[in-house]
């Protein structure tokens, strides 16, 4: 149920919904958002002294000084009846109640990129056989950006390092996307690492 809207300074989570992975350079659509600079600050502090989170150019969650200028864009959001609880757990499955999205409880040992992608559309949890890597947006999605401690997720026994995605790098074929639990960063790493 949607009651009062509100304008904010864009956190972490917001500005991660309007980036397109396809796109670099900006990632934000520009046919449909005007765009001066191609970073934009999110408002929480990153996990380093002194400095903020900030979406790079393509897209990205880097964390920079908070000397640097960046764009900023604001949101208007509705405030809506949140669930009980963020994530409701089963002996193998996270389901994420925001976003509707369930997860393997358990990660696996690592694995490069391609084995990674082969794992998930293979496994079976839960009796559910329609699983797939989730892409960048999706897993960045389980970190919560405002935590005092720096970036952290509420995602039931996840492990502080960095997890593959779906998403490749526009700008090299040989790289795909990770999120890194233990920072909150948004990284590209060749897809024949572990």
């Amino acid at each position: 149920m949607f009651q009062e809207s509100r304008q904010h300074f864009t956190n972490a989570a917001e500005l991660l919904t309007i980036m397109d992975a396809d796109n670099a350079s900006p990632a934000l659509d520009s046919s449909y958002f005007t765009t001066y600079g191609h970073t934009f600050w999110a408002k929480e502090d990153a996990k380093v002294s002194g400095n903020a989170w900030r979406i790079d150019e393509n897209g990205a969650l880097v964390s920079v000084s908070k000397g640097e200028a960046n764009s900023v864009l604001c949101v208007r959001v509705h405030d809506y009846d949140a669930p009980e609880s963020r994530f409701t757990a089963t002996d193998e499955t996270v389901k994420d109640n925001e976003s509707g999205l369930m997860w393997q409880k358990q990660p696996v040992a690592s694995r490069t990129w391609a084995e990674a992608l082969n794992y998930c559309e293979e496994v079976a949890t839960s009796d559910k056989f329609d699983w797939r890597l989730p892409n960048r947006n999706e897993l960045a999605s389980l970190i919560n950006y405002e935590k005092a401690s720096g970036a952290t997720s509420d995602f039931p026994a996840i492990a502080a390092k960095g997890f593959w995605t779906s998403t490749t790098d526009i700008s090299s074929a040989a790289n795909a996307w990770t999120v890194d639990f233990a920072t909150g960063s948004q990284l590209r790493k060749l897809q024949r690492s572990t």
